[in-house]
């Protein structure tokens, strides 16, 4: 994994945007649709312009959206796509499905099932697509779509190495509790509010994991048993039992991280000795932009 770490790392060192790490066209965007369950999936394949051998890819897992209520997409990822096609790394990012048909979630969000689905026929397509070896593929994945990671490497063992940008590892209730409290602080809701409004969410979800609630009945416009799916992932554990390097990247600065899931992640990896590498960058944020442009 040294010289995907390498770059990756040099990268985020460096604090420069795509257009200013490189002076001329060293990449090339194609665009793809990757065959999948129901839904065909829009992405695209970016390549390395200099001759020569590829020996490695790197496969971006989309950003999960857990609700309608918090917009997806991460447009950092095809800057980083680029900067690593400069230093002679391919990749292939794809767009998370929205299937009103079959999609189980929120508006047609997928379910975690889907999703691992999806990422299992990317990984498939981009062993076809850019005929890279099977032991030199990476999967990357950033923020909630870390939840999934371990799940997708369980199922596709064939890949090389791991790379986790602000993973988010604690149970999703606590996530969405935390994505509550900004959008009620952003409203300019009390304290006193927020409390009562958190109290009520965390009491719904705590009905559905003890299995009091009927998994057709719907929960901010998703069945119960779409919720169910996600509180039954344990991140952490599963990250805990993979047998392949990981790399994860981290913003000291991260609003969306908490004292609780670094703890986590650092007790599920913390012994996993040198075939983990946590590297923090002190002066990012989850929204910064010289941050953004390398996740």
């Amino acid at each position: 994994m040294s010289m995907l770490r390498q770059a990756v790392v040099a990268l985020l060192l460096a604090g420069t945007t795509f257009a200013q790490a490189i002076s001329g066209p060293k990449s090339v965007d194609q665009p793809v649709t990757i065959p999948a369950a129901n839904i065909p999936l829009a992405g695209a394949v970016t390549l390395p312009t200099t001759p020569g051998p590829k020996p490695e890819a790197m496969v971006f897992l989309p950003e999960i959206r857990l609700s309608v209520a918090k917009p997806a997409g991460n447009p950092g990822l095809e800057d980083l796509a680029h900067q690593l096609a400069a230093r002679g790394v391919s990749s292939l990012r794809y767009d998370r499905r929205v299937d009103p048909v079959s999609g189980s979630g929120p508006q047609g969000l997928p379910s975690p099932s889907q999703l691992i689905g999806d990422a299992i026929a990317a990984l498939q397509y981009r062993k076809q697509r850019l005929g890279s070896n099977s032991d030199t593929a990476f999967l990357c994945a950033a923020g909630t779509s870390a939840i999934l990671a371990p799940y997708i490497v369980e199922k596709y063992q064939r890949l090389a190495g791991l790379v986790l940008i602000n993973p988010s590892v604690l149970p999703i209730e606590r996530i969405l509790a935390e994505q509550k409290r900004q959008e009620l602080e952003q409203q300019g809701k009390t304290e006193p509010e927020i409390r009562q409004e958190l109290a009520s969410q965390n009491q719904m979800f705590a009905d559905i994991r003890a299995g009091k609630t009927p998994a057709t009945r719907l929960i901010e416009g998703a069945p119960a048993a779409y919720w169910l799916d996600w509180m039954n992932r344990n991140p952490a554990e599963e990250l805990g039992k993979l047998n392949l390097p990981i790399l994860v990247l981290q913003a000291g600065r991260d609003e969306t991280a908490t004292d609780a899931n670094s703890e986590k992640l650092q007790k599920a990896l913390g012994t996993r000795g040198p075939a983990v590498e946590f590297r923090l960058f002190p002066n990012m944020n989850h929204s910064h932009p010289r941050f953004i442009n390398f996740v």
